[in-house]
């Protein structure tokens, strides 16, 4: 949030509106849908392996409300 609202000039809302992102330890990772796919792929071709989950049913994110 707080580089989103920072670095990117987004109002409050759209911070937190945008897909988020967990590390889960070393390069793995979890995303939410919403990422740019050129994103995604710059971050596998670098050696992170990346999962998207849905929000509404894994617990890693917490609620949305």
């Amino acid at each position: 949030m707080v580089i989103r609202l920072r670095d990117y000039g987004q109002n409050p809302q759209a911070a937190a509106d945008a897909p988020r992102w967990r590390v889960m330890g070393g390069l793995a990772g979890a995303v939410e849908a919403g990422f740019a796919p050129d994103t995604l792929d710059e971050l596998a071709v670098r050696g992170h392996r990346l999962v998207e989950v849905d929000p509404q049913t894994s617990p890693l994110f917490g609620e949305r409300s």
